[in-house]
């Protein structure tokens, strides 16, 4: 448009309201949806740090009853005495558990968990909102 140029618009102002209200509805209707996809990616991230925990807690069952019955006898047998190898192969099978446990639970902390992305956006839209209304 050139300066000379100027643009009528012949809607009358309740007509704008109207327009301002639908776009309005329709902004927020499409941010709900972001909320809604992003608690499904949340919910999902959730699930799987719970199956971090879970899985952590198999390796932890399982290893603590094989591999310290294992590796205590072995390390018996190479001449330490029986409460130094119970001791050591407890410590490694230990830390191992509680790497996967402490993954899984950083996973399902609130702040991971929450949809910061979609109501950062709405906020933002309510601000211009508040800015088109004024």
């Amino acid at each position: 448009m050139s300066a000379t140029e100027q643009r009528t618009d012949t809607r009358s102002v309740p007509g704008l309201i109207a327009d301002l209200f639908q776009q309005s509805t329709a902004l927020f209707g499409k941010e709900l949806q972001l909320v809604r996809t992003e608690l499904s990616e949340k919910v999902t991230q959730g699930v799987a740090g719970l199956g971090l925990m879970i899985g952590g807690a198999v390796l932890l069952i399982g290893a603590v009853n094989v591999l310290l019955a294992a590796l205590v006898a072995a390390l018996i047998e190479v001449g330490i005495a029986a409460p130094w190898s119970s001791l050591i192969v407890a410590v490694v099978i230990g830390l191992a558990g509680y790497l996967l446990v402490n993954r899984g639970i950083s996973n399902l902390k609130v702040s991971n968990l929450a949809p910061s992305r979609s109501t950062g956006q709405v906020k933002r839209d309510a601000a211009l909102l508040k800015e088109q209304v004024k």
